[in-house]
């Protein structure tokens, strides 16, 4: 298993595995390292340091993007500490904040790092961004609750508790462990668990059971009957190419009633209304995603639908826009490029292409980059005197 993990280049797992296995055979590493002398005990020490050193040298680039990921969503929760910024907060403000700090730092060091994101990469900042500081103090007190029925257990598996608890803690701090089914599946077996031998020695352990059980029901089938909805929406979606575009929207529109506070569904109906030629209705729909759902693609998507629209000024607001949320992309500086050149503003055109020349360039063998280039290059040598 140490194998396959080091294999995965997960640092987050290297990093989990390692601290799990040492709760894990805690009795028998102590009484190896009593026997152990000075020196030894110092080598190990600094090659423990060695090892948390490659970690952060492994994938540099990643850690410093996470770092600039996590300092934006901390200027986010000190906007809102409190009560933050609701479910669907991360996926509506983040991108909207990142390009704010773009647009203060244009010339930071993590321009090539930034992202099209819906995830901070750290569970608790996810919480606190979504449920403010009171949600994350709640939850924090939950988990040393948890954390003291595990130490209060006299079981032969407690070592193996912990190890879950702190590989479960690792994970949530470096990564998105809860958007896999099979985490939340082992997260519910764990705690249940962990508070079965409370509960069972309870004098009201029946009803207290029985009473668990019935609160969860209403969100278990709330749960089902949104995602029932969204298995209909994946079956308009694949018929999509397939039927006519009245019954389509026909569909989509009986859908929206349903899913209009999905942020997903929302730009997936926008994109669908934009690919139809129906331009003013998307742009409406994408307007009403952006609360649930904000991000490059979507600006992108309203940029070109002003565009088609003859709303110039408007497109190029939001092309400068999506270029200021992942400043590393080159097509929203093209379509720009494209709008100055249709509207015969050559002067505005020369700017943007010296811009696209002189832009650090994050992938080098992309070709879609080296062809927007090579355009920019052409355009600027027939029309600079």
């Amino acid at each position: 298993m140490g194998v396959c993990l080091i294999l995965t280049g997960s640092r987050t797992g290297i990093l989990s595995g390692i601290c799990s296995f040492a709760l894990i055979c805690r009795p028998a590493i102590k009484q190896h390292l009593q026997k152990l002398s000075r020196t030894n005990i110092v080598i190990l020490l600094f090659t423990t340091l060695l090892l948390l050193t490659g970690l952060y040298f492994h994938k540099q680039d990643s850690v410093n993007g996470r770092i600039l990921i996590w300092r934006i969503a901390m200027e986010m929760i000190a906007d809102r500490p409190m009560w933050g910024w609701g479910r669907e907060g991360f996926d509506a403000f983040y991108m909207p904040y990142q390009a704010d700090y773009f647009l203060h730092h244009p010339a930071s060091q993590h321009i090539l790092l930034a992202d099209n994101l819906t995830n901070p990469f750290n569970e608790f900042l996810l919480f606190a961004i979504r449920y403010g500081l009171i949600g994350l103090a709640a939850l924090l007190l939950s988990l040393v609750f948890l954390l003291r029925s595990i130490l209060k257990q006299k079981s032969d598996f407690r070592g193996m508790l912990i190890g879950i608890f702190t590989t479960l803690f690792l994970w949530s701090m470096f990564s998105y462990p809860f958007r896999i089914p099979f985490v939340w599946l082992t997260t519910v077996s764990f705690i249940s668990i962990i508070l079965f031998p409370n509960l069972s020695s309870h004098k009201y352990a029946k009803p207290l059971s029985t009473f668990i059980l019935l609160c969860c029901f209403p969100p278990i089938i709330h749960i089902l009957h949104f995602h029932y909805n969204k298995i209909e929406w994946i079956k308009v979606q694949e018929r999509s190419s397939d039927v006519e575009t009245t019954d389509l929207f026909t569909q989509y529109a009986l859908l929206y009633e349903r899913l209009k506070g999905d942020g997903d569904f929302l730009y997936n109906y926008g994109a669908e209304l934009h690919y139809a030629g129906q331009y003013k209705k998307s742009l409406d729909i994408l307007k009403e995603c952006t609360t649930l759902y904000n991000d490059y693609n979507v600006q992108m998507l309203m940029a070109d639908n002003y565009q088609q629209l003859g709303f110039t000024d408007k497109a190029i607001l939001r092309y400068k826009y999506a270029n200021l949320m992942v400043p590393n992309r080159f097509l929203p500086l093209y379509y720009e490029m494209q709008v100055h050149i249709k509207e015969r503003d050559s002067i505005q055109a020369c700017k943007v292409a010296r811009t696209i020349i002189n832009k650090p360039v994050k992938n080098q063998k992309s070709r879609t980059v080296k062809k927007i280039i090579s355009e920019a290059e052409k355009y600027l040598h027939d029309h600079t005197f």
